[in-house]
């Protein structure tokens, strides 16, 4: 293990196990066999959900990355699809869309009001809950003046705070 990992008696690591598959890729785990033995591992954690493993292969993936271990090699046992069913991913995407929905929201108001001052585009970009986020969302998608976006406006101001 790397330097400042904790580590039990006689230099074993202190990880629980269900992370010791990780530990591979951080002693020269940029080998073909040290990933696929990576993955092996993981997926034969039957106690888990397939969901679990997911979110497994999902740090596997990122340590991976931060150990420099070549992409091509983590593409050859790991599939988008396979990571796509972790939790990890489904939040981050979740998060990507909350925020381009809020950035959207933001340049149509922007466009129709020739500006938007800076507290009124925070309150937007703050907005933790993501179903009121989507109907500001749809509803700025359907302005078609100034008058509408004032309308959104109003209703993004009267809106209470997270």
């Amino acid at each position: 293990m790397r330097s400042g990992s904790r580590a039990g008696a006689c230099g074993t690591p202190s990880a629980p196990l269900a992370l010791w598959p990780l530990v591979t890729l951080t002693r020269d785990g940029a080998a073909e066999h040290v990933v696929r033995e990576a993955c092996g591992r993981i997926e034969a954690k039957t106690e888990l959900s397939s969901g679990e493993r997911a979110d497994y292969l999902a740090v596997l993936w990122f340590v991976a990355e931060a150990e420099k271990v070549p992409t091509r090699l983590l593409k050859l046992y790991m599939s988008e699809e396979r990571l796509m069913e972790s939790e990890l991913w489904l939040s981050a995407v979740a998060k990507g869309e909350a925020r381009t929905q809020a950035e959207t929201v933001i340049r149509i108001l922007t466009r129709r009001l020739g500006g938007l001052e800076p507290t009124l585009q925070e309150r937007i970009r703050g907005r933790a809950d993501r179903e009121t986020l989507a109907t500001w969302y749809e509803a700025a998608i359907a302005v078609d003046d100034a008058e509408d976006a004032q309308r959104l406006v109003e209703v993004i101001r009267k809106a209470s705070l997270p």
